[in-house]
């Protein structure tokens, strides 16, 4: 071995668990962290959730294999904050964000929350979320994210931010995260775009999670694997108010 080489991994392998993995081409892939693989088959999105109502199905989808983290995300419209208050369709436990974190209000009518399966068992073909409140004459938004990860896993934290004045290419949430291979989760729902919208930092807005639900709204997801660190991200849509939220898996 190449003497250079040979001190470069000595001093490697005396960097706390925390560090190792961070000098390029030397332990690059720390163990016991997860990565994550997104699965198409077993994610869905409804936008025509009924108005005045508080549950919603999104069905025909693969079943989850067990283990995976399945992420539910709503975006719904009513004059107060709405949050998910349970859901069918896996008989694993549903992890809410602690303090309704993740739930974001904005412009009066515009509410955002998710909420994650940790580890998926016996996960169906279909979801029933139910909210805390039933909406308002608007038809809502309903859509669920499937990950394999490598390992298990666990809540790192959430955020939300709320838009109650007319704003452009809005920021997303702050987020301080513990982990050191996280998923990040965005969500937003906004009074303007007509379902046209991105989102910048190397996120992911998978096929058919744009949508724009009861005429000009925009409701949006999307993903980012195996991060180390976090910056929020920019949506890019017109001017208009909403909610976003955020959430990270570690």
């Amino acid at each position: 071995m190449d003497k250079s080489l040979a001190i470069t991994v000595l001093l490697a392998l005396c960097l706390p668990a925390s560090a190792q993995g961070i000098l390029p081409g030397i332990l690059n892939v720390q163990s016991g962290v997860a990565t994550y693989t997104f699965n198409s088959a077993s994610s869905g999105i409804i936008d025509t959730c009924a108005s005045a109502a508080s549950t919603c199905t999104l069905s025909g989808l693969t079943a989850a294999s067990n283990g995976d983290v399945v992420v539910l995300v709503v975006g719904a419209y009513k004059v107060s904050a709405l949050t998910i208050s349970s859901a069918t369709g896996n008989s694993a436990s549903l992890t809410k964000c602690p303090g309704s974190v993740c739930a974001g209000f904005g412009g009066t009518d515009y509410s955002t929350d998710e909420a994650v399966y940790l580890s998926s068992s016996s996960g169906g073909t279909s979801y029933t979320v139910t909210l805390s409140a039933a909406t308002t004459s608007v038809a809502w938004t309903f859509a669920v994210l499937d990950f394999t990860p490598s390992t298990s896993v666990s809540y790192d934290i959430g955020n939300n931010k709320g838009i109650s004045t007319g704003t452009s290419n809005p920021t997303a949430p702050t987020l301080s995260i513990s982990g050191t291979s996280d998923l990040f989760i965005q969500a937003i729902y906004y009074s303007a775009g007509s379902g046209t919208v991105s989102i910048g930092g190397g996120y992911t807005i998978p096929s058919g999670f744009t949508v724009n639900p009861s005429g000009a709204r925009t409701f949006a997801v999307a993903y980012l694997t195996n991060q180390i660190s976090y910056t929020a991200p920019t949506w890019t849509i017109a001017s208009g108010q909403g909610a976003l939220s955020a959430l990270a898996i570690q």
